[in-house]
C-alpha cells in the first residue's frame, strides 16, 4: 500500500503507471471499465432537487454515480448504461471482499494441511502395499 501510495505522490508525473484519480467518495475510482466498450468509468457526482406535487416537500437527490466515458462522449458505438450507481458497484466489489475473508478465516493453517497430506500418502502407501 505504501510503494502505491509513493508512486502517486512523485513529482514526475510521466512516469506514474497507476490511476491518479484518488480524489473522489467512490470506492474504485479509476479502477473500473466499462464491460461494454473497454472505457474507463469516470466518478461523477449527481444532484438534484424537486418539490412533491403531494404535499410540497423539497426533496433532494445526492449520489454518487460511475459514468462510461466514451458513451457520455460518443467517442464510440458504446450498447451499455451511460451512468452506474456507485453504492450498487461498490456494494457488490465489498461483498465480494467479505466473503473472500470468510474463505480465508475459514481455511485451516499451512500445519494442518501437511499432516493431513502426509497422512494420506501413508495410508495411501499402505494401501497401495495390499
Amino acid at each position: 500500500m505504501q510503494e502505491i501510495l509513493k508512486k502517486r505522490n512523485e513529482v514526475n508525473d510521466s512516469k506514474n503507471q497507476l490511476t491518479t484519480v484518488t480524489k473522489s467518495k467512490v470506492l474504485l475510482s479509476g479502477l473500473v471499465f466499462c464491460g461494454h466498450c473497454g472505457g474507463r468509468l469516470t466518478p461523477q457526482r449527481y444532484q438534484e432537487r424537486y418539490t412533491r406535487k403531494k404535499d410540497g416537500t423539497e426533496r433532494k437527490i445526492d449520489q454518487m454515480r460511475y459514468q462510461c466515458y466514451h458513451k457520455s462522449r460518443k467517442l464510440c458505438e458504446c450498447d451499455g448504461r451511460a451512468t452506474y450507481k456507485a453504492e450498487v458497484i461498490d456494494g457488490a466489489v465489498c461483498e465480494v471482499i467479505r466473503d473472500v475473508f470468510k474463505r480465508v478465516q475459514v481455511m485451516p493453517d499451512k500445519h494442518a494441511i501437511d499432516k493431513n497430506i502426509k497422512q494420506l500418502v501413508q495410508s495411501n502407501a499402505a494401501e497401495q502395499k495390499k
